[in-house]
């Protein structure tokens, strides 16, 4: 009987210690899992800080590389002469120079800022466009071959009100000055007591336009016997041609750039939309109508500019017009900055902010004030009548120097952009 008790007690002591085997071995996996997943946990917390630091890092070098960047663009400003040469070798320190893009015809420089932020072993890249654009006004312009020096001219009747002129007047028919201020010589045969100045030669404006188009021709004849190149009437997006180029009539949508690497003939109308530009190495010839929509960057980039029909401006536009300008009729509204403009006809405009040109017209001129106060810096000529409504709004500042080519730019605009990865 005692030996079957000490049998079955020695029976429930394997099982206990069996069962407290299991239990310190299941306790070890336990331990060994929890361990591991609050080392997992750890590291998953370091990978999450490194990440962030190294985003940190890379924004505040890629700040302060735009920042270091744009002060030495801007510091381009206090050189008498500016290039997109100049605006290259100043970004150069700052750019991925594989990036770097050159737009003489709109003078814009295109280039990728780069910064690496670094933590542990993360690496975050980070990238950002620049755009710098260099902005020149057309020099002042000159009053033109024969005009002695007047601010204004005309070979017919005037009416001035409420206009300030700073120079010289000369009309060749009777003078209605009604309140304005001439800081000058007002000369003509219709006052009494005369005058020591010696009067303006008169220019056949109509001839001078009708030489230069038989200059072109000839000049340019191998442009007329070019085959025309197929473009939709609507130009939707920037496009360029490496050569003297012949089109149809075209309608530029807003913001694009049609660019010639030589001479362009369009044969028929153009229409530009807001802020669109034509852009040639030569010349522009036109054998339509003229029509400028407003905005506020308009361009006519070229050496010489001939228009066959009306030039009209439509939703006060600002326009730039490089090159001389020879055209018929012109009806203006905005702000015009130009250097020499010859019409066979006349011209009809309102002026707005700052313009600036050097008006021969065979026909009569008529300039209104526009939308706000305005001046004029160039002359104004006319075979035929003239009037000037200032409404003690417009000035007139006369020059007499011929132009300077612009050496500076009138503005540098810095842009940053986001990169797009396609």
């Amino acid at each position: 009987m005692n030996g079957r008790r000490q049998a079955a007690f020695r029976q429930e002591q394997g099982y206990a210690l069996i069962s407290v085997l299991l239990l310190v071995a299941l306790l070890l996996v336990i331990g060994t899992l929890v361990m591991q997943s609050v080392t997992n946990s750890q590291g998953m917390v370091n990978i999450s800080e490194d990440i962030v630091s190294a985003q940190a890092d890379g924004e505040t070098k890629l700040l302060i590389k735009l920042s270091e960047l744009r002060t030495a663009i801007m510091a381009l400003k206090n050189k008498d002469k500016v290039t997109l040469d100049d605006v290259k070798a100043a970004a150069t320190p700052y750019v991925e120079s594989g990036t770097v893009t050159l737009d003489k015809a709109n003078q814009r420089y295109v280039a990728i800022v780069k910064a690496d932020g670094v933590s542990d072993k993360i690496t975050q890249t980070f990238r950002r466009k620049v755009e710098i654009t260099l902005s020149f006004t057309p020099g002042d312009p000159s009053p033109g071959t024969g005009t002695g020096g007047y601010a204004v001219v005309s070979f017919g009747a005037m009416a001035l009100n409420g206009t300030t002129i700073n120079g010289n007047v000369y009309s060749a028919g009777a003078v209605a000055n009604n309140q304005s201020k001439i800081n000058g010589v007002l000369v003509s045969p219709t006052l009494p007591g005369g005058s020591s100045l010696t009067p303006p030669s008169r220019l056949e404006i109509t001839s001078i336009v009708n030489q230069i188009d038989k200059e072109l021709k000839t000049t340019k004849s191998a442009l007329f016997s070019t085959p025309v190149t197929p473009l939709d009437f609507e130009v939707k997006a920037n496009t360029k041609y490496t050569k003297s180029t012949v089109l149809n009539s075209i309608k530029l949508m807003s913001n694009v750039t049609l660019t010639v690497e030589g001479d362009l003939w369009v044969n028929g109308e153009v229409t530009m939309e807001a802020n669109s530009s034509i852009v040639t190495s030569g010349i522009i010839y036109i054998s339509g109508n003229l029509i400028i929509s407003g905005g506020t960057s308009s361009k006519l980039q070229a050496n010489l500019i001939k228009v066959n029909g009306t030039t009209n401006f439509n939703s006060d536009p600002t326009v730039n017009i490089t090159g001389d300008f020879y055209g018929s009729t012109f009806n203006t509204g905005g702000t015009l900055l130009a250097k020499n403009i010859y019409l066979t006809g006349t011209m009809n405009g309102n002026l707005n902010g700052i313009n600036q040109f050097a008006l021969f017209a065979a026909g009569s001129v008529t300039l209104n004030n526009g939308n706000s106060p305005s001046t004029l810096t160039g002359s104004v000529y006319a075979n035929g009548a003239l009037t000037i409504n200032g409404n003690d709004k417009v000035t007139i500042n006369g020059i007499a120097s011929p132009p300077a080519p612009p050496q500076k730019p009138s503005e540098i605009k810095f842009e940053e952009k986001n990169v797009v990865i396609n």
